[in-house]
C-alpha cells in the first residue's frame, strides 16, 4: 500500500464517524463513565481545598441576591452574567455555613456538559472511540478536574466556548450556524472578557483553515460571507446589549469614579495588566512549535479525507486547538489556572485523534506492538487519575474549617454589621471598602496607583469584625489591625486591645481607634477596675481617642478590652490555633490560595 492509500485507510479506520457507531457496549461504557465522573465530583466538591476566588464570587452573588447592583454597590472585575444566573439559587439556599459546597454542586452539570460537548465534537469529526479518549484525557486531567470543582464563572465560560465549537462543527444550515455562534460569543463576553482569546483563536484558526482548505470553502454566493458576518454580529450584540442597557438604567454603566462597569470590568484590569512584564520562556516556545506541528499534520489530514467539507471542519478544530495555547501564552497578558478550563478540552480534542493515528500506524507497520493501542492511552489516563488524587487529597477534608469560619461569622455578625475581609470571604455581610484585594489591586497598592485608606473606611463604618489575612492587606492596614484587633477564632479578628495593667498600680493609657461597645475580659477570675477613672460595672461605649484602665483588685497578667458583642456570643481573646488550623494556613499559603 502506498503512502496515499495508507493515509486514506487510516482516515477511514480512525476518523470516520459514519462507519463506527457505539453499540450497546459503547452506550454502557458512556453510562459507567458518567456515573464515575459524577461520583468523583460530588465527593471532591465536599473536601477539595477552597480557592480565595470562590468566596469572592459568592459574595458578589450574595450582593445580587440582596438587590445590590454589581459595579455600583460592590466591586467585581468580572462580567456579570454568571453571578446574575446564580443569584436565584443562592437566595433559595439561604444563609448556611456550607454554602460553598452547595454552590459547588451546581458546577457539576457544567463539568459534565463540557465533556458532552467534547464527545459531540469528536464523534462528529472523527469516531466515537476517539471521542471517548478525548473525554477521558480532558475530564481526568488534574488541572481541568480540580479547577472545575471550584465555584467560578470560568466553568460556564468554558462550556459556552465548547458549545460555540459544537455549533460551528455540527450545525449545517449556515443561517442558524452563524446566528447561534454569534449569540454564544455574546454570551461568552457576558460571562468573561477572556472570550477575547476565543475570538482571536477562531479568527486565526479560520484564516489558516481557509489557507489549507480554500478549494473546499469557496462560497456559492459572493454575498454569503457578508450575510454570515451580519448574522454573527447580530447574535454577538444581543446579550451584551441587554446587560449594558440594564446597568445603564441602574446608573452603573459609566462614571467618574470606580463604581461603574466600565472601570471595574475594563479599566481596572487594564491598569494592572498594562504594567506586567512578559518573558519568552520554554512554554511559549513549546506552544509555537506545537502549532507548527499541528498545521503540518492538518495538511495531511485534509488530503486524506475524501469528504472535503468534513476535512475542512477537522482542520479547523485541530488548528483551533493548536492556536489557542499560542494566544494564551504568547499574547494574553495574564495567565491563570482557570484559563486552562477552556484550553485543555482543545488540547484533548487535538491529542486524541493524533494519538490514535500514531497508534494505528504503529499497529500497521509493527503488528506485534498492537497492544500499545490499549496500553498507552490506559497508562495516560491512569497517570491523570493519580495526579487527581494527589492534587485533591480526598482523604483530607479542607472545607471543614471554611464552614467553621462562615458559621462563626454568621454567629458574630448581624445583618447590619459591616465586616472587613480581603475578597469577600465572609460572603454574607457588607464590606466598608469597595475594592477586593485580589492580585491586580495589590499590585496597584505596591505601584502607589491606589491609596491605602482601608483603616479610614473601617473607622467610619465602625467595623468590629475582620477576616485575618495579612498576606493580602497593604502594610498600613496590617499595622492598624495588629494594634486594634484581637484574634478570637480561626481567621477571625474582633475589635479590642490586650492590656497589661498591674493590680494596684498606676493607670494604663491606651487608644481606641474603632468606636464601639467594649467589655473587659479577665484572664482568670474577674476583679475590679477603673475605666476612664470610673468603676467598671459592665460593657461601655468607648469613643475614638485615649482612655485609661486601672486595676484596683484582681490577679495580674494580660487582660483584654474586647468588643462586647463577641463576649456575649461566646468569643474570647485568648484564642490559640489548633494544629489542624495551623496546617490549613500553612497549606493555603503554600498553594497560594489565601
Amino acid at each position: 500500500m502506498d503512502r496515499t492509500g495508507l493515509n486514506h485507510h487510516l482516515s477511514r479506520r480512525m476518523f470516520s464517524s459514519r462507519s463506527t457507531k457505539p453499540g450497546w457496549s459503547g452506550g454502557l461504557l458512556l453510562f459507567v463513565l458518567a456515573a464515575l465522573f459524577i461520583a468523583a465530583r460530588i465527593y471532591c466538591a465536599s473536601v477539595y481545598r477552597v480557592d480565595s476566588d470562590e468566596p469572592q464570587h459568592l459574595h458578589v452573588v450574595w450582593g445580587v441576591s440582596q438587590g445590590l447592583v454589581q459595579y455600583r454597590d460592590l466591586f467585581d472585575n468580572h462580567s456579570p452574567l454568571f453571578q446574575l444566573l446564580c443569584a436565584p439559587l443562592f437566595r433559595a439556599l439561604g444563609e448556611r455555613a456550607d454554602i460553598l459546597v452547595a454552590m459547588r454542586m451546581a458546577m457539576i452539570p457544567l463539568y459534565l456538559s463540557c465533556l458532552g460537548c467534547v464527545y459531540l465534537i469528536c464523534s462528529a469529526l472523527f469516531s466515537w472511540r476517539c471521542a471517548i479518549l478525548a473525554v477521558l484525557l480532558t475530564g481526568f486531567h488534574w488541572r481541568f478536574f480540580c479547577t472545575s470543582i471550584e465555584f467560578r464563572p470560568d466553568n460556564l465560560w468554558a462550556l459556552n466556548w465548547l458549545l460555540l465549537l459544537t455549533v460551528l462543527v455540527r450545525v449545517r444550515p449556515p443561517t442558524w450556524r452563524w446566528l447561534l455562534a454569534g449569540l454564544l460569543a455574546g454570551i461568552g463576553f457576558s460571562i468573561s472578557m477572556k472570550t477575547t482569546v476565543m475570538m482571536m483563536d477562531l479568527a486565526g484558526a479560520g484564516a489558516l483553515t481557509w489557507f489549507i482548505c480554500r478549494n473546499a470553502l469557496q462560497s456559492a454566493s459572493p454575498a454569503q460571507p457578508a450575510r454570515n458576518a451580519g448574522l454573527f454580529l447580530a447574535g454577538l450584540a444581543t446579550v451584551p446589549g441587554i446587560l449594558l442597557a440594564r446597568f445603564a438604567a441602574k446608573g452603573a454603566l459609566v462614571g467618574d469614579g470606580p463604581n461603574n462597569l466600565l472601570y471595574c470590568m475594563i479599566r481596572h484590569n487594564l491598569i494592572a495588566a498594562s504594567e506586567r512584564t512578559r518573558f519568552f520562556t520554554l512554554r511559549e516556545i513549546a506552544a509555537l512549535a506545537a502549532l507548527a506541528g499541528v498545521v503540518w499534520w492538518c495538511g495531511r489530514v485534509y488530503r486524506s479525507t475524501t469528504d472535503r467539507g468534513l476535512g475542512a471542519r477537522r482542520v479547523f478544530l485541530l488548528i483551533a486547538g493548536g492556536f489557542y495555547p499560542v494566544i494564551l501564552f504568547v499574547i494574553w497578558p495574564l495567565v491563570t489556572g482557570e484559563d486552562y478550563l477552556a484550553l485543555l478540552p482543545m488540547v484533548g480534542m487535538t491529542v486524541a485523534p493524533a494519538l490514535l493515528a500514531v497508534l494505528e500506524k504503529l499497529s500497521q507497520f509493527a503488528p506485534r506492538f498492537g497492544w500499545c493501542a490499549t496500553a498507552l492511552p490506559s497508562c495516560l489516563i491512569a497517570g491523570e487519575i493519580a495526579m487527581d488524587v494527589q492534587e485533591t487529597k480526598p482523604w483530607h477534608d479542607r472545607t471543614a474549617l471554611q464552614e467553621q469560619f462562615i458559621a462563626n461569622t454568621l454567629k458574630l455578625a448581624d445583618p447590619q454589621d459591616y465586616v472587613m475581609d480581603s475578597k469577600g470571604e465572609m460572603i454574607y455581610r457588607n464590606r466598608p471598602y469597595f475594592y477586593v484585594l485580589e492580585e491586580m489591586t495589590r499590585w496597584m497598592f505596591k505601584a502607589q496607583k491606589l491609596q491605602d485608606d482601608i483603616p479610614d473606611q473601617m473607622v467610619s463604618h465602625a467595623v468590629c469584625i475582620v477576616a485575618r489575612n495579612a498576606e493580602r492587606y497593604p502594610l498600613r492596614t496590617v499595622i492598624f489591625l495588629r494594634e486594634n484587633y484581637v484574634p478570637v477564632a480561626f481567621r477571625l479578628l474582633v475589635a479590642g486591645r490586650i492590656l497589661s495593667p498591674e493590680p494596684g498600680g498606676n493607670a494604663v493609657e491606651f487608644h481606641i481607634a474603632v468606636p464601639a461597645r467594649y467589655a473587659l475580659v479577665w484572664p482568670t477570675q474577674p476583679g475590679e477596675a477603673l475605666l476612664d477613672g470610673k468603676p467598671y460595672t459592665g460593657p461601655l461605649n468607648l469613643a475614638v481617642g485615649p482612655h485609661t484602665l486601672q486595676v484596683t483588685k484582681g490577679s495580674g497578667g494580660p487582660m483584654a478590652l474586647l468588643w462586647a458583642k463577641a463576649v456575649e456570643r461566646g468569643f474570647f481573646p485568648y484564642y490559640q490555633p489548633s494544629e489542624a488550623e495551623k496546617l490549613e494556613t500553612s497549606q493555603a499559603r503554600h498553594d497560594n490560595i489565601l
